[in-house]
């Protein structure tokens, strides 16, 4: 538990602050704390449990794989996107992959169906557009990513894709 200023290892208990034992260097003077906060992993933690959440494991199961609430785990993924720049980008894309996500809210009380747009050579977000299942959310869709589709488009074969998207 050396002074985390001066390297100094002469030291003494000097206060309580938020619960927490703070301590005083005799060498300099400096008060410091030890203990780590609750909910505050160091970077490797923190990038550990963005790499799970990406890989598809839901909040809990991370927190109860790193020892961290699942709470903390949520925060530590809507910083790491709120730090990102902007996602979508500009650039054609040699084969676009449209596909609807789905979502259930609620006890599956709640559907929400997304028509997303990806590269898949670059692995990479293109557009999405919320909305129902149906051939005008898929327009609206497309509208956004036309000018982007420099050959090909790759859909499964659900129905409304073909009023929208050209067979070429």
């Amino acid at each position: 538990m050396d002074c985390l200023k001066c390297g100094g290892n002469v030291y003494c208990k000097d206060s309580i602050v938020q619960g927490r034992q703070r301590y005083l260097c005799k060498d300099c003077g400096y008060r410091y704390t030890v203990e780590q906060r609750p909910g505050t992993g160091d970077k490797a933690t923190r990038r550990q449990a963005l790499e799970l959440y990406l890989d598809g494991p839901g909040l809990r199961s991370i927190g109860r794989i790193l020892k961290f609430s699942n709470v903390a785990i949520l925060n530590w993924v809507k910083a790491f996107g709120e730090a990102l720049p902007q996602i979508k980008r500009d650039e054609p894309a040699q084969v676009i992959k449209i596909d609807e996500m789905r979502t259930y809210i609620g006890s599956k009380k709640l559907l929400l169906d997304r028509p997303v747009a990806v590269d898949r050579d670059e692995k990479r977000f293109i557009d999405c557009v919320l909305g129902s299942r149906g051939t005008i959310t898929g327009e609206n869709l497309w509208e956004s990513v036309e000018r982007l589709a420099s050959s090909d488009v790759m859909t499964d074969c659900w129905a409304p894709y073909e009023a929208f998207v050209p067979e070429e």
